[in-house]
């Protein structure tokens, strides 16, 4: 389209606004083109270039290879060659065959499972306060105010995730569902996200929409530090990208949500983030190229949208609106408490969540003139993984493998008197980290650390809030506690503490104030190394059903709800229950069944490794020692077992299932000999403990800390 016959002030308000009736025009998608191209020349050397594509036929992905196949032509065709571009190896329709094959076949059923697992009990409408009530029919006008993240946040939010392991995004989702937990008081969070799609490298060069989307749901029941936070977010958002084959609509289907024309299933807020490394750019030699900003007021699906932008030149974004529900004022208002809360969350990352910075209401300082936004692409998911300590530590200490053949746990000891072992891990914090990650448990010994007092002191050097909220294992002082109560006579079976529990601690220390006479040890595995060694049957059995965990109180066996739970307030019982994904019954006599379903293994969210994460030889009757299951066998029936467990559909869990997973507990246990001072600390996800029979008086001290949550 020429141009030049318009004065010449207005030949760009003309482009632009044909390029914006190009963009906004409806496509049939049963007829041919889906991409418009089209060129406006303004004059002898100036052009606007405008490209308009159905989401239906290309993503953020596609953006970049259109991008770069268009500046390979340009530049080949400018100068008489031929193309350069490699014939494809497959088309998108080999894709599409792929993914039909995969659904009709039951291979994503797995996917299915987990996201059903997942999103169970999950909100279907976040109750986010609206200006205006939401219109009986959901519409699509939005509005859009853009931020900048300061240069001192961002840098924070790459040491914080140098620390914990955790993406940029999930820093940013965690941060953007707090604050929506803060704006509804909703325990459980859901936001949306795409995912890429592409887990075959066969489509890394393709045009096509491969995208698919996720509902990530957070839960806010317990106040914890917001790097535990992070890392818990993190986790998730890894969790989420093993099962990503499966459809979006497919899940939606499948969980089956009330239907509402007002808004959207499952979820209404949605987050994404572009790293510019993956950005659409044009390079077409001869040429000088700039971005046209044009109007966009319509076309998005939700109420929320946090779009962040990660640039060479700083970390920008928008938060786009659905004008229906908010005003400008009220979007401006969240942005700015956004802000607030992501720079105070990098500056005080072991604050807990509800010390962190609270709504800002002063007025934000606006750019006189806006830049325009890239489309957002999909997010760019890394795994960062801390570097092992290369050097021995110092200071006093000596550090070894244990003399028994294993490397675990990691040995440290005192190599003088009177070394302080919270002052020495305290100076070196990052040697230990990397210690634990890449061994799963430290053996600390000659530090003296026999009494509550200097264990809480230690620990706290690593987690600064310890768990308090342990009714199963009796409190001493502080946070520090004594082991459960288990017979003397019997080997207490190989476990990762809490995990019949929506949350657990990521770390457990042990202290010996006096070892047993005789036994007593408590043996150690690597959950990574029996998640390796596990006939593959059980494993993929367990990673696609998950594991039931039935639990009955106040039969006559075992502790009663009252003492677990801590209070005689049904409700509250009821509100502790549901915070924790737990389903509830109350019986007669004073009776309460709870069930929990909760994953078989789980990915460590610092290193990304699979480990096995479940306690079901604590709950499977086949388990116990005989004399005690026949003598629970005599009082309950089997559906009336103070503990019981199934796999994820309640079908029952073989015997044989369990006695080969015991066996591959036992080929790989680790056994050392308690000394008085003694403290090991563990990583509850990279390595699982038990204890053996003893004979005489023994006193282990207990302190657990950083609750995570899936």
């Amino acid at each position: 389209t020429d141009l030049r016959g318009l004065p010449a002030d207005a030949r760009r308000p003309e482009a632009t606004r044909l390029a914006n009736d190009l963009a906004l025009r409806s496509f049939n998608l049963g007829a041919l083109p889906l991409l418009r191209i089209e060129l406006f020349q303004l004059d002898t050397e100036e052009h606007v270039l405008a490209f308009a594509l159905h989401h239906i036929v290309a993503d953020g992905w596609s953006m970049q290879i259109l991008a770069s196949e268009i500046s390979a032509l340009y530049r080949a065709f400018s100068r008489g060659e031929d193309s350069p571009l490699p014939a494809l190896p497959i088309q998108y329709a080999d894709y599409a065959i792929w993914q039909r094959d995969l659904l009709n076949q039951g291979r994503l059923q797995a996917d299915l499972d987990y996201w059903q697992r997942r999103l169970r009990g999950a909100p279907e409408l976040i109750a986010l306060p609206t200006d205006r009530p939401r219109p009986e029919r959901q519409t699509f006008q939005v509005g859009a105010v853009g931020f900048t993240i300061p240069v001192e946040t961002a840098a924070a939010m790459k040491s914080l995730g140098l620390r914990t392991g955790a993406t940029a995004f999930s820093q940013l989702l965690a941060v953007f569902q707090l604050l929506l937990h803060r704006h509804t008081g909703a325990e459980d969070i859901v936001v949306g996200a795409d995912l890429a799609g592409r887990t075959r490298e066969e489509t890394h060069g393709l045009i096509g929409f491969f995208v698919n989307q996720a509902a990530l749901v957070t839960g806010f029941a317990r106040n914890v530090r917001f790097a535990a936070l992070v890392e818990t977010v993190n986790h998730s958002v890894i969790e989420a990208q093993q099962h990503q084959d499966l459809p979006f609509d497919k899940v939606v289907e499948a969980l089956r949500p009330r239907r509402n024309p007002a808004y959207n299933p499952l979820f209404q807020v949605k987050i994404a983030y572009q790293n510019t490394s993956r950005a659409a750019a044009l390079d077409l030699d001869g040429l000088r190229l700039a971005p046209l900003a044009l109007a966009q007021n319509a076309g998005k699906e939700c109420d929320l949208t946090l779009f962040v932008i990660d640039a060479d030149d700083g970390v920008s974004g928008a938060l786009e609106y659905n004008s229906a529900l908010f005003d400008l004022r009220t979007a401006e208002r969240m942005v700015d408490d956004f802000l607030a809360l992501l720079a105070d969350a990098m500056a005080r990352p072991d604050a807990r969540l509800d010390a962190l910075a609270p709504t800002v209401t002063s007025p934000r300082s606006m750019p006189s003139q806006a830049k325009p936004l890239p489309s957002p692409a999909q997010p760019s998911f890394k795994s960062i993984k801390p570097k092992p300590l290369a050097a021995p530590a110092h200071g006093g200490v000596l550090q070894h493998p244990l003399d028994n053949g294993h490397s675990l746990p990691w040995v440290v000891r005192a190599d003088v008197a009177g070394v302080d072992l919270a002052s020495w891990t305290s100076a070196h914090r990052a040697e230990v980290d990397a210690l634990l990650l890449k061994h799963g448990a430290i053996l600390f010994r000659d530090f003296d650390i026999g009494t509550p007092e200097r264990l809480e002191r230690f620990a706290r050097t690593v987690c600064p809030e310890l768990y308090e909220e342990n009714g199963e294992h009796p409190h001493i002082s502080g946070k520090v506690y004594r082991p459960v109560f288990y017979p003397a006579t019997q080997k207490l079976l190989w476990h990762n503490e809490n995990t019949f529990n929506r949350s657990w601690p990521r770390y457990i220390w042990f202290a010996c104030s006096r070892p047993a006479q005789i036994g007593g040890e408590t043996p150690l595995v690597d959950s990574r190394a029996v998640y390796r060694m596990l006939d593959p049957q059980i494993r993929e059995r367990f990673l696609a059903k998950g594991v039931l965990y039935e639990r009955h109180y106040g039969l006559g066996v075992g502790l009663g709800w009252r003492q677990v739970f801590g209070t005689d307030d049904r409700k509250l019982v009821e509100a502790h229950c549901r915070a924790g994904g737990m389903e509830w019954t109350w019986l007669p006599e004073d009776g309460l069944r709870t069930r929990s379903l909760r994953p078989a293994a789980i990915r460590h969210p610092v290193s990304g490794e699979m480990c096995w994460h479940n306690q079901a030889q604590h709950w499977h009757l086949s388990c116990l020692d005989r004399e005690v299951r026949v003598g629970l066998q005599a009082l309950c029936t089997d559906e009336r077992m103070p503990r019981q467990c199934y796999y994820g559909d309640r079908t029952p869990i073989e015997d044989d299932t369990m006695a080969s997973i015991l066996a591959t507990y036992q080929r790989l246990e680790s056994v050392f000999p308690w000394q008085q001072g003694d403290v090991v600390m563990i990583d509850n996800i990279l390595t699982a403990h038990a204890r053996n029979a003893f004979e005489g008086e023994r006193r282990l001290l207990v302190a657990m800390g950083e609750m995570i949550s899936i």
